[in-house]
């Protein structure tokens, strides 16, 4: 089923997007790549309507950002992008990564137009974490997804992934349900210099290492760490009150001598 729907995608895309845009994609490099991941990255940051994707992300187990979504429609619906993932230690306070993937999904209905998104996905659980490691993985049936709230937004979710997206273009708002995140090999293997699936990175660790990573993993890691609860404010003890001065006495009295 992820092949067929992957195919429909690439058919929709071929027949609706412009050429500029395919050519774009060819050229992208893993390195281009995570620099679009920590712009767009940083966009989510400070972008006063996600409040509740900076309040939960220290919460996360792992951040997939996808810095373009390319959504187009021509009868056959499809959208698709390539992504990174950074993903936080089972047994430790760091983040490990990066692992490429490639985000994607079609559907069937008239529709008409190309519109560019850029998504992140927080993963909520270690579920979702191991559902990445196994590889092709269908948002909605082998891991639960939601749209993450805009503003001030709700409280707590029991989604294993929760999806946030900025965009402009014809096509308002973007449903993930239904869709297949895949690896996507041939990053892998240009990055690490050999063929890599995502357990041998972030589980066994058994690849090189690549410094061009770091900036990416340095940069989520930083806005998924607590915020500093600010020191209990200390009481000084009250101040002693001062000794009383001792009762004065009385001047003996002097008998006159006879």
């Amino acid at each position: 089923m992820p092949r067929i729907l992957l195919a429909l995608l690439t058919l929709s895309l071929a027949l609706v997007l412009p050429q500029a845009g395919r050519a774009q994609m060819q050229a992208q490099t893993p390195e281009s790549l995570l620099a679009s991941a920590e712009e767009s990255f940083q966009r989510f940051l400070v972008d006063p309507e996600m409040t509740w994707f900076r309040d939960n992300l220290p919460n996360a187990r792992g951040v997939l950002i996808v810095p373009r979504y390319l959504r187009a429609g021509l009868l056959v619906g499809g959208a698709g992008g390539r992504g990174v993932l950074v993903a936080r230690e089972k047994d430790g306070p760091g983040w490990l990564g990066p692992v490429f993937y490639y985000l994607g999904s079609a559907s069937l209905g008239v529709q008409i137009g190309v519109d560019l998104a850029e998504v992140v996905l927080l993963v909520m659980t270690d579920q979702g974490v191991d559902r990445l490691l196994g590889g092709d993985l269908k948002l909605g049936a082998d891991a639960r997804v939601a749209a993450g709230p805009v503003g001030v937004g709700t409280g707590a979710t029991t989604a294993d992934i929760v999806s946030f997206s900025r965009s402009r273009g014809l096509f308002a708002g973007i449903a993930l349900d239904g869709g297949v995140i895949n690896p996507s090999g041939d990053f892998n293997r240009a990055f690490y210099g050999q063929a890599a699936t995502p357990a041998d990175i972030l589980v066994r660790r058994a690849v090189p290492v690549n410094p061009a990573g770091d900036p990416l993993v340095r940069r989520v890691g930083a806005a998924a760490a607590p915020a500093a609860t600010p020191p209990a404010e200390v009481t000084p003890p009250a101040a002693a009150p001062p000794a009383a001065a001792p009762p004065a006495t009385a001047p003996a009295e002097i008998a006159p001598s006879e």
